[in-house]
């Protein structure tokens, strides 16, 4: 059984998440890690709880898995919990239009820009980069991603 998907622009669309063009981000890889890679089975991470987001009828979830993605890395290094807006984070990579968005276009918002917390910008609809406040951009740039890295296939990571 596959996942729900509809052809698109000339691709297979998994919900809202767009195959990546070719992007310049560096292979995740092996030499990365430093240490062999361990079977799927082995990586636990059922000690990391973490907040459930609510995309409501929006084509957002590459935005909100990327805010979850960065509230539990912020967390592993800060020993404290951050609320970061999906919605900022979408309207970073939206594209001007409720249409889903690249997880490319993600990691290259989150390095460039960051992701604001809850309350220094609305998160309650779909938002468009016009509209995005300086005060949103500003906080933002306090939770910059570092360095992200393109997986082809779970044996790189795993």
């Amino acid at each position: 059984m596959g996942f729900p998907s509809i052809y698109f622009d000339g691709y297979y669309r998994v919900l809202s998440y767009k195959p990546s063009p070719q992007n310049d981000l560096p292979l995740f890889g092996d030499s990365f890690m430093g240490a062999a890679p361990l079977p799927l089975r082995d990586i636990d991470l059922s000690w990391e709880s973490h907040r459930i987001l609510n995309q409501k009828n929006t084509s957002s979830c590459v935005a909100h898995a990327t805010t979850t993605g960065m509230e539990i890395l912020y967390k592993q290094r800060q020993n404290v919990e951050k609320n970061f807006n999906p919605f900022f984070m979408y309207a970073l990579i939206n594209g001007g239009a409720d249409d889903g968005a690249y997880i490319s276009d993600a990691m290259d918002a989150a390095m460039k820009y960051g992701i604001c917390e809850i309350g220094s910008f609305p998160s309650d609809k779909v938002y468009y980069k016009n509209s995005l406040t300086k005060t949103a951009y500003d906080n933002a740039a306090r939770f910059k991603l570092d360095q992200a890295y393109r997986c082809t296939s779970f044996d790189q990571i795993c």
